[in-house]
């Protein structure tokens, strides 16, 4: 890796890290949980967002070359993140809460059934 490419991995990575940083508290001061912002962060950072308001913005931060680095970097987060997850795993906490679970994904089915099939009748040619 060279120098310019390591350089502009670790610039895209502060970007990354310090605007999920003041996003995540700034949704813990207003009552939501911290990942939320994290999310809303990977929105507007990306390409759907940023690369679409400001391209040459985002081409400038995350050049095409950096993309497989940020790609294995992002998946070794994700088990990471995932590996956190499980040690936090509560399976009291999940039984409490199963008859609620059922309840909404009972209710809610039905309804996006019958949603999704309302908003495509009509868009269907023969």
């Amino acid at each position: 890796m060279s120098n310019q490419l390591l350089i502009s991995v670790l610039v895209a990575l502060t970007v990354i890290v310090a605007s999920a940083s003041v996003f995540e508290l700034l949704f813990e001061r207003f009552g939501q949980p911290g990942v939320i912002g994290e999310i809303v962060v990977a929105i507007l950072l990306g390409p759907c967002f940023l690369g679409w308001i400001a391209p040459g913005l985002f081409n400038t931060l995350f050049p095409a070359a950096i993309t497989p680095a940020l790609t294995l970097l992002s998946q070794i987060g994700l088990i990471f993140s995932m590996f956190l997850i499980g040690l936090e795993f509560d399976p009291a906490q999940m039984r409490r809460q199963l008859r609620l679970a059922v309840l909404v994904s009972n209710i809610s089915r039905p309804a996006l059934c019958a949603w999704g099939s309302s908003s495509s009748h009509g868009s269907l040619s023969a």
